[in-house]
């Protein structure tokens, strides 16, 4: 039975987070009626939720009737990016799947605001190293950065920050990119953020970008438009903008080698993260896949590497720093 407890001890969370029970809790106790007042929750259902997280040990209950986190609950704080993006974006993905494995089904829309906000967190979490080595290799600090799919504008203001540069999200799902523009209300105008291609993008900017991060979308331009509409993609980038570099993330689908996944970290969340992609219309694919694709399209390697391992030690997630070869 532990599987269904993890289920629903996972959508609990994610209830938590989601409707900001968990963000008024982390400022003290309070009481279960005055928690659905303020939030305009169900009171009924509001207990019902605290009452089997205390039995988890997330919150506690005091003689009183106040509620409050636990020492257990708040070290979940630490990794919300990841429910919201697995549980807030894929829980609809992985409740279908048996209607959704036959023969013709239609890809599952994921929830794409869900989906960008949970892997923009993470991707700050586990990427930011990688993508600071792959910059540096760089002949210039970039005045501009375009990030394709960008989802939430957290990833792309975090390295604009680092770097002291402008950048520019370019967002094709229509709930990412309404969040990621009401996240963006009231900032300085480094980042912004646009609906549409990159292409269209690219051509419509007063400066050429520098660096055009393409973070977690190879796979999904994959599963969607096939080996072809990669290969478009990257010409399109580099016939936009020839003297840019393009910075690749991408994870290793190394579901089959139980070497990788006997770690604890790729059977807690890469396992599930290989889980939901072909049911969403995305095809991942393994590190020689991609790098023989490149080399086909005469991109040069700048920089290549995995993430930090006292971040992520399972080496899944890699990265490129690539350039088109000259006179291309």
């Amino acid at each position: 039975m532990e599987p269904f407890r993890g289920l629903a001890l996972a959508s609990a969370l994610q209830a938590l987070f989601a409707t900001g029970v968990y963000d008024e809790l982390e400022h003290g106790e309070a009481r279960p009626a005055a928690l659905a007042e303020a939030l305009h929750l169900d009171e009924e259902r509001t207990i019902a939720v605290l009452q089997f997280l205390a039995v988890e040990d997330v919150v506690a209950f005091a003689p009183a009737g106040a509620v409050g986190l636990t020492p257990r609950g708040r070290a979940y704080g630490e990794f919300r990016a990841w429910y919201a993006m697995m549980v807030g974006g894929y829980a609809n993905v992985l409740a279908t799947l048996a209607e959704s494995m036959a023969a013709g089904a239609s890809p599952t829309a994921r929830r794409g605001e869900w989906v960008a906000l949970g892997s923009a967190g993470v991707d700050v979490h586990s990427s930011m190293t990688l993508i600071r080595r792959l910059v540096a290799r760089l002949p210039a600090p970039p005045r501009l950065v375009l990030d394709v799919g960008c989802g939430s504008p957290r990833y792309l203001g975090a390295i604009c920050a680092e770097l002291g540069c402008r950048g520019i999200g370019v967002e094709p799902d229509p709930a990412a990119f309404e969040a990621g523009r009401r996240q963006l209300e009231g900032s300085d105008g480094t980042v912004r953020i646009v609906r549409g291609s990159a292409q269209d993008c690219i051509a419509a900017l007063d400066i050429v970008p520098d660096v055009v991060l393409t973070a977690f979308v190879l796979h999904e331009v994959l599963g969607q438009s096939g080996e072809d509409g990669v290969r478009r993609y990257l010409r399109d980038v580099f016939a936009a903008a020839p003297a840019a570099h393009l910075l690749v993330i991408e994870p290793d689908l190394r579901q089959d080698d139980p070497s990788v996944m006997r770690h604890g970290y790729a059977r807690a969340f890469y396992n599930g993260y290989y889980l939901v992609h072909p049911f969403t219309g995305q095809r991942l694919a393994p590190r020689e896949y991609w790098e023989e694709l490149f080399r086909s399209e005469s991109l040069t390697v700048v920089a290549g590497g995995t993430t930090d391992p006292d971040i992520d030690s399972t080496g899944l997630e890699l990265g490129w720093l690539l350039r088109a070869a000259p006179g291309q």
